[in-house]
């Protein structure tokens, strides 16, 4: 996020180069600063909540489902239609070559 400030600190986006090294005694300052605040609001669960909440807003604005989506039931091969596969590969003409193969 301050990556972010900087780049736009005049009003117009200059683009900067983010290392990590350079944020990294920030990024953790603000780690534990979250982490102590979930320990000490744990009772609460303010931090789940906010968790849910972000999820619900980037998977509206991802246009993703709130719900999962259910998996479909998969088809079962039986091991003759393995070798009639099998086969049919084998028997295939003119794709001597890998770079013929797709």
């Amino acid at each position: 996020v301050e990556a972010c400030v900087i780049e736009w600190n005049n009003g117009i986006r200059t683009e900067k180069k983010f290392y990590k090294e350079q944020y990294a005694t920030v990024i953790d300052s603000y780690l534990t600063l979250l982490v102590n605040f979930h320990e000490g609001t744990k009772h609460a669960g303010i931090i789940p909540k906010i968790c849910k909440k972000l999820l619900r807003v980037a998977r509206r604005h991802g246009n993703v489902p709130n719900e999962p989506i259910p998996r479909a039931s998969t088809q079962q091969f039986t091991v003759d239609e393995f070798a009639a596969a099998a086969a049919e590969w084998d028997n295939r003409s003119g794709a001597d070559s890998e770079d013929d193969m797709w």
